[in-house]
């Protein structure tokens, strides 16, 4: 049955039986997951954009312009998954993900997993599958990475397996200076430290903290402006709106004064 489609970015990620769906149910479906769906729409539809233009250059400019890793996934990830993200999914990132000749970790300062992580989220398949976990229960399960489906919960996995090791060797790397004894913006306005530095927990607490209220501030400072400008298109209104007043009156006086020089 032939329906409109309003939503192609969505119905993209959306897993069997919902894709077909009218406009009109897929709305009711995300509305039910708390989901905006003209806001999702272009937000996926920003990605998709992203995907098949400017992620695929910069994944193609990776291998030359950052320090490539060697490989980490069998390490990292245990068992055949672990084979088949370090074989598969790491192709598609650029090489990073597998052994490079020359590509030793060895007397190079900083974080070589930060160079997979980038990589990684850059990757198109990455982008897919956090869509659909966007999605929630409406999106698809699996991602094809080389033919092959991949539950997406593997790809926030290897995401999460990176960062840890991208922070630890970041940290490691500046374990002698003072801002790794203490991040600056674990700091409050006395000096004193919001919460343990040391606990990766509290550090992604105040760092998403800073965040949300600085999104704040920027749509406190819009509303501002637009407060601003509508107070003054009032009070210009209302002046002109006083002139014409007056000169309503003076030409009332005018006729008036005519009319008492005929009689």
């Amino acid at each position: 049955m032939p329906f409109d489609n309003s939503y192609p970015g969505i119905r993209s990620q959306l897993k069997p039986g919902f894709a077909d769906l009218s406009d009109a149910s897929i709305e009711a479906e995300l509305v039910r997951q708390n989901l905006n769906p003209v806001a999702l729409e272009g937000f996926l539809s920003d990605i998709g954009n992203f995907a098949s233009s400017a992620g695929k250059e910069i994944l193609k400019a990776a291998p030359a312009v950052l320090p490539v890793a060697g490989k980490i996934i069998g390490g990292a990830v245990g068992g055949p998954l672990g084979t088949q993200l370090g074989g598969t999914l790491g192709s598609l990132a650029g090489g990073a993900l597998g052994s490079v000749a020359g590509g030793g970790a060895g007397g190079r300062a900083g974080s070589p997993a930060a160079t997979q992580l980038l990589q990684t989220v850059l990757n198109p398949q990455t982008l897919q599958a956090l869509a659909s976990m966007v999605l929630g229960p409406l999106g698809k399960p699996n991602v094809a990475v080389g033919g092959t489906p991949v539950p997406v919960s593997a790809f926030t996995n290897l995401l999460g397996t990176l960062a840890g090791r991208a922070e630890a060797e970041y940290n490691s790397v500046l374990a002698a200076s003072r801002e790794a004894a203490g991040p600056a913006y674990m700091l409050d306005y006395a000096g004193e430290y919001k919460a343990d530095p040391a606990v990766a927990e509290n550090r992604a607490e105040v760092l998403f903290e800073m965040l949300q209220s600085s999104n704040s501030e920027s749509l406190g400072a819009e509303s501002s402006e637009a407060s601003e400008y509508a107070e003054y298109q009032s009070e210009a209104e209302a002046l002109e709106a006083e002139y014409d007043a007056i000169e309503q009156l003076e030409m009332e006086m005018d006729m008036a004064m005519s009319d008492s020089e005929e009689l």
